[in-house]
């Protein structure tokens, strides 16, 4: 955890953040001093912040006294994997890809988008959950809220071409999008081989 910025203007030290006088305070007075602090990248776990104040009086020894506050850095996640059904295919079959989108860490993730690249020589037929596609892509623009460890999964019908040959990579990646602070990202890939026929004549 950093400091970013306190109201009214504290000097800071490695970590120590000072107001060396909010007084005077009269009988019964208070006085709201304002904090921000950034949560830094890989910080996980509880965080505890501490203060103490100490007043000293016209007459006779300081009093002091000190509070925390705990707060908890989430630690977000998700992953994707994708199979496909069958790996050896012929021209004009069909392959049936299953995507699973997981959240892999401790805060509920929304929306998380979908994005699904077809290879060329393949098209889309049919999904489990309403999409939009476009040129060979295909994206599900919110499979959440996904809390976490909850697990998603998509199943995606998609034809060979004839012209289809070789191998076909398919590409899915996926986005979630915290309650504040940077998206998380993973992508996944499953792969098919066309196998060549044979054509008769005669």
């Amino acid at each position: 955890m950093s400091f970013v910025s306190s109201t009214p203007i504290a000097n800071v030290s490695a970590g120590l953040i000072t107001w060396t006088n909010i007084g005077p305070l009269a009988a019964g007075e208070s006085k709201t001093l304002t904090l921000v602090t950034h949560i830094d990248h890989g910080a996980s776990g509880t965080l505890n912040s501490t203060v103490s104040a100490e007043g000293q009086p016209i007459h006779g020894a300081a009093v002091i006294d000190g509070a925390y506050y705990e707060l908890t850095a989430l630690t977000p996640g998700i992953t994707v994997t994708k199979t496909a059904a069958p790996t050896m295919v012929y021209s004009w079959m069909n392959v049936l890809y299953k995507i699973n989108v997981k959240n892999t860490g401790n805060c509920t993730l929304n929306p998380v988008k979908v994005v699904d690249t077809l290879p060329a020589g393949m098209s889309f037929v049919i999904s489990s959950i309403d999409m939009n596609t476009s040129e060979g892509q295909i994206t599900w623009s919110n499979i959440g809220p996904l809390v976490a460890g909850e697990t998603e999964v998509i199943t995606l019908v998609a034809h060979i071409e004839e012209e289809a040959v070789g191998v076909l990579n398919n590409t899915v990646n996926v986005t979630g999008t915290l309650p504040a602070g940077d998206d998380v990202h993973s992508c996944g890939t499953a792969q098919v081989i066309v196998i060549g026929g044979i054509c008769i004549t005669k």
